[in-house]
């Protein structure tokens, strides 16, 4: 989508944001648009939300789970839970 936006700044701040393109060696579209992307960012509600997301918490542990099964496994087994290791 390419959308041109007619705007007319002050021109303190049109000279601020010129000087500051020019010192951070980028464009002002390059300027504007991390600007606005940060501006959004705050104001705007995030579009996923983990707390309407059903899915989320409900296979909670650690993040390695799959990587270190075996070894949590092993960490929390006590003598009375039943499992073994199996042979290789």
């Amino acid at each position: 989508m390419n959308t041109v936006l007619t705007w007319q700044p002050e021109p303190t701040l049109l000279t601020g944001l010129i000087t500051l393109a020019s010192e951070q060696q980028q464009t002002v579209e390059e300027i504007l648009t991390t600007a606005v992307t940060q501006y959004l960012a705050i104001h705007l509600p995030e579009r996923h939300s983990a707390t309407a997301d059903s899915l989320i918490g409900l296979f909670s542990g650690p993040a390695n789970l799959a990587s270190h099964s075996e070894d949590i496994l092993h960490q929390e087994i006590t003598p009375y839970s039943g499992w073994t290791w199996k042979e290789k």
